[in-house]
């Protein structure tokens, strides 16, 4: 389904302050039946002690570049793991300063705490007017639906993730542009600042928002610009057929091919996906290695984020050896951007199979002295049982309220027990505190 969407240019001066009191995008009206935002205040010291939770997909916010060095060139940020529910993203942000999200790379500063609620919304609504302005307009980043809190503090910058390799040549800074999607109006905003994986702009209004380029350049150059990226190839296995797939690090694409690839059957093979710069417009061939066959054999990296269409190869391995060679190599220099290895290991056949109910609630119960000890990460277990609705704020206060850690974690345990809602705290556990829970396990 395709929006009919007006093109206009945005007057605010990105550097005005807003009037006291502006919060930005509407307030998150999906999924806010319970954003566990009650008692803020003693939840804020998590996002300081969380530790990054162990994904089934791939994660690519971190990746850097060869040639415009580390993705983490904000020395001061801090990064944090948002909480998940359904389709939104919920980051608590405790203070004043500049936080990045673990899992997507957009980064907000904020002057005071702030509750940030947003979803990865698809390009693929809106290609017809990008393709009708194609000479014009590129995409260059994933589609932001931010949304904040009302009355939860004020965000000076967004930093919006790109994944345009700027120091590659072929694309100029004043070339970006930040895309707002407002009430069929698709408005382009000059951002403050842009650097090598951000775009930056102080003080802004929310909505759906990304990065594109716009060029200026005479029409002969426009259609033959090839935009140097920031890719990653993902491969993904089943029996003896293998997917691989070479895209923009965009969690969105990311994220909707992944969940096809599970759908019918195949899983992800963990893999460094980091890739030298690749361009638009240029052909790469996917390798064959001597015991198998690839079609097609070349690829071209595209930044349509519908996962039915996007193109990928695929391998038939006839023989099942180890240490299986694949290359990608330009087809235009011959220059290799990304090869592995498969391994003994990658070619066995993985069940990914879910901890029986059973088996969750044995393992509360039998462990629940060394859980009342050990249980170290309490405020973001907290939260996510607030968002599933397993206990109440004044529940998590009555829980905060203890001085001791003992104390607390028994309060906690003693009532999910009571609750019969073990199962939800073994998957708060599993997803907050993984270590914890494998080192039990062994």
């Amino acid at each position: 389904m395709t929006s009919s969407l007006l093109f206009g240019t945005e007057v605010r001066n990105p550097f005005q302050l807003p009037a006291r009191g502006h919060r930005g995008g509407d307030d998150d009206s999906s999924d806010s039946d319970d954003d566990g935002t009650g008692a803020t205040g003693r939840k804020l010291e998590w996002f300081s002690l969380q530790k990054e939770h162990i994904a089934d997909f791939p994660q690519v916010s971190a990746m850097g570049c060869d040639i415009c060095g580390p993705a983490n060139n904000f020395p001061d940020a801090i990064e944090i793991t948002p909480v998940k529910k359904k389709r939104t993203y919920r980051l608590l942000l405790p203070h004043q300063g500049l936080f990045r999200c673990s899992e997507t790379g957009i980064q907000f500063r904020v002057t005071t705490q702030v509750l940030i609620c947003f979803t990865l919304d698809s390009w693929d609504k809106y290609m017809d007017e990008i393709l009708e302005n194609r000479s014009e307009m590129a995409i260059a980043g994933p589609l932001f639906n931010i949304k904040m809190k009302q009355n939860t503090g004020e965000v000076s910058a967004v930093y919006l993730p790109h994944y345009v390799c700027l120091k590659a040549g072929n694309i100029d800074s004043s070339e970006f542009k930040i895309c707002h999607i407002k009430d069929d109006n698709m408005i382009l905003e000059t951002p403050t600042s842009v650097d090598s994986f951000h775009v930056a702009l102080k003080y802004p209004s929310f909505s759906l928002m990304g990065v594109i380029l716009k060029f200026v350049r005479n029409v002969s150059e426009m259609f033959h610009i090839k935009i140097p990226t920031h890719a990653c190839v993902f491969l993904y296995r089943r029996s003896k057929t293998f997917h691989l797939y070479i895209m923009p690090r965009d969690p969105s694409i990311k994220q909707a091919v992944h969940a096809k690839e599970q759908m019918n059957g195949f899983q992800w093979i963990d893999k460094p996906p980091q890739t030298k710069t690749v361009y638009t417009q240029l052909k790469y061939i996917v390798e064959p290695p001597p015991e198998g066959k690839v079609k097609p054999e070349s690829l071209m990296l595209q930044y349509n984020d519908n996962s039915q269409l996007y193109p990928y190869s695929e391998i038939y391995l006839m023989k099942m050896t180890s240490n299986i060679q694949l290359k990608v190599t330009s087809k235009e220099d011959k220059t290799v951007v990304w090869e592995s290895e498969l391994r003994e290991d990658d070619l066995q056949e993985h069940q990914i199979k879910q901890k029986p109910v059973s088996d969750k609630e044995d393992f509360i119960r039998k462990n629940y002295a060394a859980l009342s000890k050990r249980m170290g990460l309490l405020n973001p277990i907290l939260l996510d049982l607030i968002v599933a609705k397993v206990i109440t704020e004044h529940e998590e206060e009555e829980i905060s309220r203890h001085r001791l850690s003992l104390v607390k974690n028994r309060a906690l345990l003693d009532m999910i027990i009571k609750k019969n809602a073990v199962r939800e705290l073994y998957d708060a556990l599993k997803r907050n505190d993984p270590h914890l829970v494998n080192s039990l396990e062994e």
